[in-house]
């Protein structure tokens, strides 16, 4: 007795209907079928299963076409039309996982491995076929986000669309021969999305589910680590992150229990070096909670032990998401410094700054020498919330915070001049607003703002006088530059003077000359 048919369009093919005949064919009714690609209705009556086509949504027949205008479908809890793959997986895709791992279908696992799938895969396929973006384009370009290259051939499915093309000379061929190579290319095609769905439901189920068990060990035992719990320690390299986000979520306060970094050895050898991982905001790729220190990125061995004042380094990744070391305890110093390093991350400054968080933070680095890592703390502490404004004119930005700072640039005889308005605050940095005052910093030779004294005015409180180093200016003549050990100078005038905690001043001067620049 012959295997029943499976159906589908011929012409132009997508993932989604070559993923949709692969996961047919996972399973035993399918597993011998043949494939007809077709769009006469008469032949595909003679499918037993047909997808992609022919017009109807009907699983009691065996239907599974999306196109119909009236169609709606969605899996469980999500906002995706589905494609052919998603009705099949919708359908089918419970008893797909429980052939391939010999699981029975009532098993937890099933459930929890069936929706993993969709969420990570299937989904996918839906939304590239149906034309959904993973984000909204017209509020990204509102926003000025720009694509930082082109991705259009990496996806899953720009490989299948290459499977469509071919360049062979096709004078003289029937149309039998033809279509005879393009059903070839098709379940090349097939095979290939086929074959990363099964390697993708073998990670989930032989690596991703069992580790789930190992991070929730590691999320309970991680206050042996740092007091704070912001170390997670794993016996093994595993993927933790999404059972982690779980993990945060479940534990009632996610700010409070966030991890910052996963600590875990390359290998099982006993002697085995260790990584270091910032962990990612949750969705957003390499945009980390906290990348491992400016300072080290990019450095590698003795040269990063020196700068770390850790023993034993091997190298910390120019974008500062992953670093390594020799032993353990090399790799936990690391964890522990990085932990209690006062930068900023990048996302933070970019929420301050937007598009000129880039040349705020070399303004301000520059500006600051070694120092530079406190006074981007302080920035980002003092400036918190602050929102950049277009001014209205070509060379005139504005920052309008409240309590914080504010600056407007522009230009005068050949001069940037920013002119800003700076408020005290107090040891905590708890933005007590105690005077404020309007100043103008004008860029000197070194092209750092150098800064004179403009008008004041006083709000009736008592001050509060700011911890650590302050940046001060004051009379007309007077200048704030680093120092040679990167400490602020200060000079007084007859004016009354500039304070802000730590190195905030100097470093809102700096955000001053970025954004006029």
């Amino acid at each position: 007795m012959s295997a029943p048919l499976i159906g589908t369009h011929s012409g132009h093919f997508h993932a989604d209907e070559a993923l949709a005949v692969h996961l047919l064919r996972l399973l035993p009714t399918y597993r011998d079928s043949g494939l007809i690609r077709t769009r006469d209705p008469t032949k595909l009556d003679q499918c037993h299963v047909v997808v992609d086509v022919h017009g109807q949504y009907d699983p009691d027949k065996s239907l599974f076409d999306h196109h119909q205008r009236e169609f709606k479908i969605t899996f469980p809890n999500h906002k995706t039309k589905l494609s052919s793959a998603g009705l099949i997986y919708l359908h089918f895709g419970k008893d797909i996982i429980a052939q391939a791992t010999g699981l029975p279908k009532d098993n937890m696992d099933i459930d929890i491995l069936y929706n993993k799938l969709y969420d990570c895969f299937i989904e996918a396929f839906d939304a590239n076929d149906n034309g959904v973006s993973p984000y909204d384009s017209t509020q990204l370009t509102n926003c000025g986000i720009e694509k930082r290259f082109d991705d259009s051939g990496y996806s899953l499915a720009s490989v299948v669309n290459r499977y469509n093309h071919h360049y062979d000379n096709d004078l003289g061929k029937t149309p039998e021969q033809l279509q005879l190579e393009e059903d070839q290319r098709f379940l090349k095609a097939s095979a290939f999305v086929g074959e990363q769905f099964s390697e993708e439901l073998k990670d989930k189920w032989q690596a991703w589910l069992p580790a789930r068990k190992v991070v929730e060990q590691a999320f309970k035992e991680r206050y042996k680590h740092e007091e704070q719990g912001r170390v997670m320690v794993l016996p093994e390299g595993m993927p933790w992150a999404d059972h982690l986000y779980q993990l945060e979520k479940a534990s009632g306060d996610v700010e409070q229990n966030q991890v910052l970094y996963v600590l875990f050895p390359e290998n099982k050898d006993v002697d085995s070096k260790w990584r270091i991982r910032a962990v990612s905001v949750e969705g957003a790729g390499f945009t980390n909670r906290k990348d491992l220190p400016d300072a080290w990125k990019g450095l590698r061995d003795k040269e990063l032990d020196q700068v770390s004042g850790t023993l034993g380094c091997v190298f910390v990744h120019a974008a500062g998401f992953i670093g390594g070391n020799k032993t353990f305890e090399g790799a936990m110093q690391m964890a522990q410094k990085a932990v209690s390093t006062t930068q900023p991350n990048s996302a933070d400054l970019k929420s301050i700054c937007g598009k000129n968080a880039g040349a705020v933070k070399s303004a301000i680095s520059s500006g600051c020498g070694s120092n530079a890592d406190l006074a981007l703390a302080d920035f980002n502490k003092v400036c918190a919330g602050v929102t950049p404004n277009d001014g209205g004119s070509s060379n005139s930005t504005s920052i309008t915070s409240s309590p914080g700072a504010s600056a407007t640039g522009g230009s005068a005889s050949g001069q940037s001049i920013i002119v800003y308005t700076s408020t005290y605050y107090d040891s905590a940095c708890s933005c007590t607003k105690t005077q404020a005052k309007t100043t103008t910093a004008v860029l000197g030779p070194s092209g750092f703002p150098t800064m004179s004294a403009g008008t004041n005015s006083t709000v009736p409180t008592a001050p509060v006088q700011p911890s650590g180093p302050v940046a001060t200016s004051g009379g007309s003549a007077g200048s704030t530059s680093p120092t040679s050990s990167g400490s602020v100078a200060s000079s007084t005038g007859a004016a009354s003077s500039l304070e802000l905690g730590n190195f905030a001043g100097i470093a809102v001067a700096a955000v001053g000359f970025a954004l006029a620049w």
